[in-house]
């Protein structure tokens, strides 16, 4: 992580409770970085991390009420531990939410090659994410009826990048389920005979 400012951002700085629990963060950091110096200590460096997690929160919360959550949660403290159990909380939340970045591919057999030795050594071969994975390899990461390309694999394969950007009639959208429907193609469909009539004829 980038390391922060040594203060809130301006707009900020004439709230007290906002600076007092940002203060803490800092002076917490500094005793951590300091302890880290003189020692290899795994659990000091993942401390550092969850120190750092609360710091950019209070920066970068896109809401005023959860800035100032966070500021209470870090406020009410007063045993450091307790303060760092908060960020590791945090951490393990966004992780949950945003995951580990996915590998970029040079071409689309990678990926193809990458999503099938997946499902060869998953042990449970009937869920449905396997038949949307291959359904993405078999239709070429496009939507079959509107020819919309995938954004995810637009984004993560140099070789998809380059067909997208010289087709210039070339759109992107995220796509749900197999046969990879953009939102916008169904989106306007009522549940009831005809969409299970108008869905057979993409899915059979």
């Amino acid at each position: 992580m980038a390391l922060l400012p040594h203060k809130v951002p301006e707009r900020l700085q004439q709230l007290a409770h906002i600076v007092s629990a940002y203060n803490i963060c800092l002076r917490l950091k500094k005793s951590l970085q300091l302890a880290n110096n003189n020692s290899n200590d795994l659990a000091i460096g993942h401390n550092l991390v969850y120190v750092q997690v609360l710091d950019y929160l209070m920066h970068y919360v896109p809401t005023n009420l959860g800035l100032k959550h966070i500021a209470l949660e870090i406020s009410k403290f007063i045993d450091d531990s307790a303060v760092l159990a908060v960020g590791k909380m945090d951490h393990i939340q966004i992780h949950k939410l945003y995951g580990v970045s996915h590998c970029s591919f040079a071409r689309i057999q990678d990926m193809n090659n990458a999503i099938l030795q997946h499902q060869v050594a998953s042990q449970s071969p009937f869920q449905a994410k396997k038949y949307v994975r291959l359904a993405f390899v078999q239709d070429r990461y496009r939507c079959v009826v509107t020819r919309v390309y995938d954004v995810y694999p637009v984004m993560t394969i140099q070789e998809l990048v380059t067909k997208f950007e010289a087709d210039l009639s070339a759109r992107m959208e995220y796509m749900q389920c197999a046969h990879i429907f953009p939102v916008s193609t169904n989106a306007s469909i009522q549940p009831g005979p005809e969409e299970v009539c108008l869905l057979s004829i993409f899915t059979s």
